[in-house]
């Protein structure tokens, strides 16, 4: 889903992005959710960053056992060295 245009800060300069976020549910023998979100540069569609959580909880024969993930990266300069 597109959440709209954004000027982020990327090293020294300010850069137009497109903001998308995705959300996911899981259901069955794994239940949980997902969510990533990302900014792509508005110019070129480079990716500037992306964030993104999971949480997925399943039974186990030894109890319920939960995954967790919480990660991101972003780009520390527009224009190589």
């Amino acid at each position: 889903r597109f959440l709209g245009e954004e000027t982020i800060a990327v090293g020294k300069k300010d850069v137009t992005a497109h903001h998308f976020v995705r959300e996911r549910t899981m259901s069955g023998a794994q239940v949980g959710t997902e969510r990533t979100e990302v900014w792509y540069a508005a110019d070129s569609g480079l990716i500037l960053r992306n964030e993104r959580t999971v949480e997925a909880r399943s039974d186990t024969p030894i109890g319920p056992t939960t995954y967790s993930e919480s990660g991101e990266f972003h780009l520390v300069e527009v224009d190589p060295a």
